[in-house]
């Protein structure tokens, strides 16, 4: 058997998991004998039997990464392995676990260890210590570990490191990634942008790390040869594409050197966008553009720190949608600040939008640990199930167990938590009365064209 079982979630059906192909990269180069488990189905439908069988069918050693809404699950399962398997070495890390590394030390004593951030150098040191004994784990950065019964942290220097920048995924050693079709690509780490509800603003402490663009186009022949030349999507997942329009146009102009036939899309900033660079972007092959709008209220955006006004957007996305066939505008909901009339404006903005056609997404705000609004309105935050979310089920979807761990440690399980309002109700109110008024019109409209064809 392994020595390691790296054990990742799959979040998208259809895509390879990126931190999977990181992690592995980072074990293969330091020659670490492992396995490699990816659980297939993590959205809403997971249970925490499942996910204890997934997991107990492990090496002595389990590293474990995961987003913020598996937590509770993850932490159920977990100490079912450890009671299973005493002798197993359990090591956290993503998003997930990051924010709250302290706290579930503290409290959960079957978990040995916590990698913050970027795990590529320091899980492959971190493993080579727990096989050779060697106790003093002080140079692995970012890790949260026990010493004498005290909680200990490293340093913490940003949620990516230096040799993040210069791994080139290994989707080679995934199995079966020949047959996914979109291959989710970084260009560059961070963010430098203040949002004031984002988890990049404190994690990555507004710097920004851009790779090599020859070890980008190292991955891209990497995918082309995995697929055989079939055709695959690319989507530019990193926040800071845009930032940099030299080095956007450069990396349009490798595409060209490399000759791909090669569709992608990629974040557009609405103030980092003009029509020169919007008419580049789809000469070389991208195909759509997401923008984080985020607000139709010129003062909610404001209060988030956005850096432009919602006529801007305007501007900016219809333009866009001049160039390209598929054009996203997202917005958030449920800010702690928030009024009604500055909801309708949002809910307005969304209808205009989709009126000429360019698609939208309505999301409630989710609270981030660190981000100024999480510190700004933590004491407002309740388990209400009234809220709607985008990133896990209904609370009442929850197992019992998992349910009873969000309850008694709001400090660790945030991410299931509502920051609540004056005008959380009445939002949710005018919410559910425009979208009955909406689903009736389709409903008319769907009648009227079904009498026609007949």
């Amino acid at each position: 058997m392994k020595k390691v079982t790296l054990a990742q979630f799959q979040y998208e059906s259809r895509s390879v998991p990126l931190s999977a192909a990181y992690l592995v990269s980072g074990l293969q180069r330091e020659r670490i004998d492992y396995s490699l488990k990816i659980y297939p189905k993590c959205r809403f439908k997971i249970t925490t039997k499942d996910l204890y069988s997934f997991l107990s069918d492990s090496a002595d050693i389990l590293a474990v990464g995961c987003l913020s809404h598996m937590l509770p699950y993850l932490i159920v399962a977990l100490k079912k392995v450890k009671e299973q398997f005493p002798k197993k070495t359990i090591i956290l890390g993503g998003i997930g676990p990051t924010e709250a590394a302290e706290g579930i030390m503290r409290k959960f004593d079957f978990v040995d260890f916590i990698i913050k951030g970027c795990a590529i150098e320091s899980l492959p040191l971190l493993i080579k210590k727990v096989i050779n004994n060697d106790q003093d784990v002080s140079d692995v950065k970012r890790l949260v570990y026990r010493e004498r019964g005290a909680v200990k942290a490293n340093a913490y220097d940003g949620f990516y490191s230096e040799q993040t920048v210069t791994t080139v995924p290994a989707y080679q050693y995934i199995t079966q990634s020949n047959t996914f079709d979109k291959f989710d690509m970084m260009t560059s780490f961070g963010c430098l942008y203040r949002c004031t509800y984002c988890y990049l603003t404190p994690l990555a402490k507004r710097k920004v790390a851009y790779r090599p663009l020859e070890d980008v186009a190292q991955e891209i022949e990497l995918i082309r040869s995995i697929k055989k030349n079939e055709r695959f999507f690319l989507r530019l997942t990193d926040e800071a594409f845009i930032l940099n329009r030299d080095r956007v146009i450069a990396f349009c102009r490798m595409l060209k050197k490399l000759k791909l036939r090669l569709s992608w899309n990629c974040y557009g900033r609405v103030d980092r966008m003009d029509e020169e660079l919007i008419k580049t972007l789809a000469r070389h092959g991208c195909t759509g553009l997401y923008y984080g709008i985020e607000s139709g209220s010129d003062r909610v955006l404001k209060e988030a720190k956005k850096g432009f006004c919602i006529g801007d957007a305007q501007k900016i996305l219809l333009l866009s949608k001049k160039y390209f066939k598929y054009v996203t505008a997202s917005f958030i909901y449920l800010y702690p600040f928030e009024t009604v009339n500055d909801f309708c404006q949002t809910f307005a903005m969304k209808k205009y939008f989709e009126s000429k056609g360019i698609k939208t997404q309505l999301h409630t705000i989710t609270p981030v640990k660190n981000s100024e609004i999480y510190r700004k309105y933590k004491d407002t935050l309740r388990l209400y199930d009234k809220a709607p979310s985008t990133h896990h089920g209904s609370l009442k979807s929850l197992p019992e167990d998992c349910l009873a761990l969000v309850r008694q440690d709001p400090d660790i399980f945030y991410f299931y938590y509502t920051y609540y309002f004056n005008e959380l109700e009445p939002i949710l109110s005018t919410y559910r009365r425009f979208k009955a008024f909406y689903n009736k019109r389709i409903r008319k409209a769907a009648e009227a064209k079904s009498r026609n064809a007949s």
